[in-house]
C-alpha cells in the first residue's frame, strides 16, 4: 500500500517534539498532445475574358483568400512581344495586410499587331509564407 500521507517529527534538546502530517501532492491531470491546426493555404480564382480584339483594353481579375493573412500579390500578363509584371502590397490593393479576402483588377492595353494568346498569371502569398499561383488565358485576335 503507498502512503497517502506523509508524517515528519522534528525534536529539539528539550525533550518536546514537533509532529506534522504533510498532505498528500496535488496531481494536475495531463492533456494528451494537441495536434497543430494545419495551415490553410491560399486559393486564387481568375476571371479574364475569353478573346479580345487588337487594340482593345483587357480587364482581368482575380478573388484572393488568404485564410492565413494577406502579404503580397504578384500579376502578369505575358504574350507574343508583351511581358508585364507587378508586385502589389495590400495597401496597393485597397486591403491591409493581414486581410483574409482581397481582390485585384489588372487593364492591359494590347498594342495594334499584337495578336496571339496571353497569359494573365497571379501569385499570392500569405503571413506564413505560403503561396498559391493561379493563370487564366485570353486571345487576341
Amino acid at each position: 500500500m503507498l502512503a497517502s500521507q506523509v508524517m515528519f517529527g522534528c525534536g529539539g534538546d528539550d525533550g518536546d517534539s514537533d509532529v506534522g502530517v504533510v498532505p498528500p501532492p496535488t496531481t494536475t491531470p495531463t492533456q494528451p498532445p494537441s495536434t497543430p491546426t494545419p495551415l490553410v493555404p491560399p486559393t486564387i480564382s481568375i476571371s479574364v475574358p475569353s478573346n479580345v480584339a487588337v487594340g482593345q483594353t483587357v480587364t482581368a481579375s482575380a478573388t484572393l483568400v488568404t485564410p492565413e493573412g494577406l502579404q503580397s500579390v504578384t500579376a502578369s500578363v505575358n504574350g507574343p512581344g508583351l511581358s508585364l509584371t507587378q508586385t502589389f502590397s495590400p495597401a496597393e490593393l485597397g486591403c491591409a495586410v493581414g486581410d483574409v479576402t482581397c481582390e485585384l483588377a489588372v487593364t492591359v492595353d494590347i498594342p495594334a499587331g499584337f495578336t496571339g494568346s496571353y497569359t494573365f498569371t497571379v501569385t499570392v502569398t500569405d503571413l506564413a509564407g505560403q503561396s498559391a499561383t493561379q493563370s487564366g488565358s485570353f486571345t487576341v485576335s
